[in-house]
């Protein structure tokens, strides 16, 4: 098949393929309610004046992700205890409008390159974890998934000011870059990181006007010591009274970093094994090559790889315990938009060939196909057609209703749901009343008490 005829094919199957996915997804929306953190942080807000109080509070007792918690503010001031219709589809645009920005900045929008977006997205929302923080929980995605957009329109902008280089053009691209470096400095604490390693490879690599790209890493670094070097951060780990050792973060690293890249480069490796998409892999690979240069490419495939063992590092130090949820997802993200790059750079290290028989690698490209397929989309499609999201979603409704025809300061009994779904949030309440969880519902509707009981008890 010619290669401009391949490149239809994939422009068309791409949109298609995300197209289902936003189906699905916003379908599951639509049954969204608060849970756990939205009640805290319902009640909180009313003790707060203004945004700047709210503000100093968390930067001096919690995090430095100063924009992420402005959002956060302006939402809860105006929430009456449910779940906007819109938080689904602004979260779900946050990833895929970051998804195809990051490609952007790094393949262009020439040719097949425009279309990287469509199948990046795809993959991301089909193997990213805990699906349901992300793309269906206000408190994590305004600290995460509202993130991925700015960052990326850091990064586009970046690449804007690199092609303009010296022109009016070039400016105003920098100008975007300092003003989407300093926002996405302000989400969780990881991405923060990125805006000021980027414009710093850019300074090292830059070759003329060094000075304007000084300018955005003094700038990007600033803003970003604002998150990281919080007290709040401090805070928060002498309260938890954590003592990590350097083994227990070596280990980690080792052992949830080789966790990490087998999930998500193996799947990858075998779907590249298909003719029709190892082509297009190694085009896009030399098409970034060839307008980042080889070095800069290297720099992008050695940042990536580390960023997400360093990761796992700083959450293993920071928090005694590695999260491998939400806080990971911007390294998979990374990781899944470099791809071709990575690809490309290791078949220029690893020149010799490994003959396999095409049924053979065809087979193993399935086998990619599916194992991308069987990790987010059971639980999208059998929460949506065995009505387990819906249902989840009358249980709220029905303790809502139940709790607001108490009296104030009264104990009351919160229905367990049966089959809770697996995509879509739902609340922890335990038979303990005083779990943080069921006070902070209890301080949001002002009653006395909220707990569960096991019906398997009585």
């Amino acid at each position: 098949m010619p290669s401009s005829v391949q490149d239809q094919v994939f422009l068309k199957i791409g949109p298609v393929l995300l197209g289902i996915l936003l189906a699905l997804i916003l379908g599951l929306s639509r049954y969204l309610f608060p849970v756990d953190d939205d009640f805290c942080f319902f009640s909180d807000v009313r003790h707060y004046e203004s945004a700047s109080e709210y503000l100093a509070f968390w930067y001096q007792n919690w995090a430095g992700r100063w924009l992420a918690t402005l959002l956060r503010y302006f939402y809860y001031a105006e929430s009456s205890l449910t779940t906007p219709i819109w938080l689904g589809p602004l979260l779900l645009s946050s990833a895929i409008g970051g998804a195809f920005l990051i490609s952007t900045a790094i393949y262009g929008v020439k040719a097949f390159s425009s279309g990287i977006g469509f199948f990046i997205a795809v993959v991301f929302l089909l193997l990213m974890s805990q699906p349901r923080y992300q793309l269906f929980w206000a408190p994590a995605g305004f600290d995460y998934t509202v993130g991925y957009v700015v960052l990326g329109a850091f990064l586009a902008s970046c690449r804007g000011a690199i092609t303009g280089a010296g022109g009016v053009q070039g400016y105003a691209f920098l100008s975007g870059a300092l003003l989407f470096g300093i926002l996405a400095t302000g989400f969780s604490e990881l991405q923060a990181l990125i805006p000021p390693a980027v414009a710093f490879g850019l300074l090292l690599l830059a070759k003329d006007n060094r000075l304007r790209w000084g300018f955005l890493t003094i700038s990007c670094s600033v803003a970003a010591s604002l998150n990281l070097l919080a007290p709040g951060a401090q805070v928060r780990k002498a309260e938890l009274g954590l003592t990590v050792g350097a083994g227990d973060v070596l280990r980690d690293m080792a052992l949830y970093g080789s966790r990490f890249f087998i999930i998500t480069y193996l799947p990858l490796m075998l779907i590249t094994l298909i003719p029709m998409f190892r082509e297009k892999v190694i085009d896009l690979g030399e098409m970034a090559n060839e307008a980042l240069t080889s070095r800069g490419c290297w720099l992008i495939v050695t940042l990536v790889v580390l960023f997400p063992v360093f990761t796992f590092g700083l959450i293993s130090w920071a928090q005694g315990a590695v999260a491998t949820g939400r806080t990971t997802n911007l390294a998979l993200l990374l990781c899944l938009a470099t791809w071709p790059i990575i690809f490309f750079k290791a078949k220029e290290v690893i020149k010799r060939t490994f003959p396999i028989n095409r049924l053979l690698r065809n087979s193993l490209g399935i086998l990619g196909i599916v194992s991308v397929l069987a990790v987010n989309l059971p639980y999208y499609l059998r929460d949506l057609t065995l009505g387990r999201a819906e249902a989840a979603l009358k249980n709220f409704y029905q303790n809502d209703s139940s709790i607001k025809d108490s009296e104030l300061g009264q104990a009351v009994i919160w229905e367990p749901l049966n089959e809770p779904p697996k995509s879509i949030p739902t609340n922890l309440v335990s038979e303990d009343n005083k779990y943080w969880v069921n006070r902070c519902i209890a301080r949001a509707y002002s009653v006395k008490t909220v707990q569960i009981i096991d019906p398997m008890k009585d």
